[in-house]
């Protein structure tokens, strides 16, 4: 195998992990945003008599600050834009290259003069998405998106940059699936009630069948997004 058709095989599969992802990523969050209405109503159903099961349950679900809301990630504060620029290394001058040609050929200015609303919209995701990574530093998504434009670069660039990041994504994609947020996204709705049943018993809290199913018909009332939908996230693409 050429080394031309090992970069491509390279380019391809970090592709392939980046949008699983992304996918991956989606459904987490509404799992979890989905199962947190969920444990808010179902806070209310434990039995009060048992000792402490309620400060538990808080401490357990929604931190030690009892907040109402379940605590998901990514919710570290935000970096204004001075810090980032502050911290951020100079770019490489193959970076600033790629990075200028995909801005000449997919800013929305020019991408709205191709009429073909299949690639006006292509288009606009490879520029937010060099945008983003190149304020980063992901260099590894201005590759990707070169090598879906036929724009050219050095090699040996994959091996840096592409390589060492789809180990990373293989890793984020195994973890995320096995979060309980992402998991209660992929269960069938009758088969929530009996699953949070199990969990919670698992963990000893005392509680009603009837209880629970109370509480899911509830946070499922609470939460207004359709069974099945994702969240709107203009930052997650896909690049098909």
């Amino acid at each position: 195998m050429s080394s031309k058709t090992k970069n491509k095989v390279t380019i391809l599969k970090y592709k392939a992990l980046f949008e699983e992802n992304e996918l991956v990523h989606a459904e987490l969050d509404q799992g979890s945003a989905d199962l947190a209405y969920h444990l808010n109503y179902f806070k209310k159903k434990l039995n009060k008599d048992i000792l402490n099961q309620d400060k538990r349950f808080s401490n357990l679900f929604f931190g030690p600050d009892h907040s109402e809301d379940l605590q998901l990630p990514e919710s570290k504060s935000e970096e204004t834009d001075n810090q980032k620029k502050e911290k951020s290394p100079p770019k490489p001058d193959w970076a600033k290259k790629i990075f200028k040609k995909i801005v000449f050929i997919t800013h929305p200015d020019k991408a709205d003069l191709v009429k073909i609303d299949f690639l006006i919209e292509r288009f606009r995701k490879f520029y937010l998405l060099a945008v983003d990574s190149y304020e980063t530093c992901r260099y590894e998504n201005l590759l990707m998106i070169g090598h879906e434009l036929d724009i050219e670069y050095d090699e040996g660039l994959d091996k840096k940059y592409i390589v060492p990041r789809i180990k990373v994504l293989e890793k984020d994609i195994v973890s995320k699936k096995t979060m309980l947020g992402y998991q209660w996204y992929h269960l069938e709705e009758k088969d929530r009630p009996a699953a949070l049943e199990t969990y919670l018993i698992k963990l000893g809290f005392v509680f009603t069948r009837d209880e629970v199913d109370k509480a899911i018909l509830e946070g499922r009332k609470k939460n207004k997004r359709k069974v099945g939908t994702r969240p709107v996230n203009k930052a997650r693409m896909r690049l098909k």
